[in-house]
């Protein structure tokens, strides 16, 4: 295997000192001791199938067909966050995945396009949905300058080999005065994997090759000419006790079967989700989120 990995420095600030944070799947999750920035090092190579986050889509597929009110529901509070910036025009999604978002915003007017590498997931969103999807990697898709009045990226730069230059990459399809929205978490701002471990978080390595902080992420989107317009930070706790993150649960029986009933039980989820939250609050603060930016070329 070591023949099939490749060493890369950090890559926001371009130093070579890391210092171990974790070992997990036989991979190293590293953390920059310049900037903070934790990233897998060595790593998978650019294509070895162990990089593919997609790797279960063939059951995403499937829940989705089981729970697909949850799905469009968690798509329309996307799409208002989008709307809450721009009411209409060309929007690009990458990382479409099935194309329910895109669904959505086509229904609500958009004029949609999408782009996602694995064919099986995409394929659904072009016959089933008759979407514009592309096939392909975003960083080499070519699309044209000054393209899209706004452009989604839910959950997917901490997959991209190179964000640094996937930032650059969006900025240069914008629209000037265009939207950027992009959904990470900020594992970066932990202390210890322990620390994460124990609240939820999921390091999924080698899949997941970087892990930020809000302050990386801002510098990052203000190096490559963004202006940053919003920061929410959505508690960890609030996302693990979303009806759709429940509902589509892997783990034993007893936690399925826990967490099930939690689903089922509206009145529960708010009380269980808001002991947890207070509970979490007082170990990490926001140390432990999900974060929503907003960035205007």
């Amino acid at each position: 295997m070591e023949q099939d990995l490749e060493r890369v420095c950090c890559n926001f600030c371009g130093e070579d000192k890391p210092s171990l944070f974790l070992t997990e799947n036989g991979f190293h999750l590293q953390r920059c001791t310049r900037c903070g920035l934790l990233y897998v090092n060595p790593r998978p190579g650019p294509d070895n199938p162990r990089l593919s986050h997609s790797h279960e889509y063939n059951e995403y597929i499937e829940r989705y067909s089981r729970h697909s009110e949850m799905f469009v529901d968690e798509a329309r509070r996307r799409l208002a966050q989008v709307m809450n910036w721009k009411e209409g025009g060309k929007l690009l999604d990458i990382g479409c995945a099935a194309g329910i978002f895109l669904d959505c915003a086509r229904q609500k007017g958009w004029e949609v396009y999408g782009v996602e590498p694995d064919s099986r997931v995409a394929e659904y969103a072009i016959n089933q949905l008759k979407l514009d999807v592309a096939i392909c990697n975003f960083l080499k898709n070519q699309l044209p300058d000054n393209e899209f009045d706004a452009v989604t990226a839910h959950n997917i730069i901490s997959h991209v080999p190179d964000p640094a230059l996937f930032f650059r990459e969006v900025m240069r399809v914008l629209k000037p005065g265009g939207i950027f929205i992009m959904h990470t978490g900020n594992g970066a701002e932990l202390s210890s994997k322990e620390q994460g471990e124990s609240l939820g978080e999921r390091w999924v390595t080698p899949d997941h090759l970087y892990h930020f902080s809000e302050n990386l992420l801002r510098k990052y989107l203000e190096r490559a000419g963004f202006t940053i317009e919003q920061v929410q930070k959505i508690h960890i706790v609030d996302f693990l006790f979303s009806e759709e993150n429940l509902a589509t649960f892997k783990g034993s029986r007893m936690k399925s079967v826990l967490k099930t009933t939690v689903v089922k039980v509206p009145g529960l989820r708010k009380l269980s989700c808001a002991l947890a939250r207070l509970s979490v609050w007082a170990f990490t603060g926001s140390r432990l989120s999900k974060l929503a930016l907003v960035a205007r070329k």
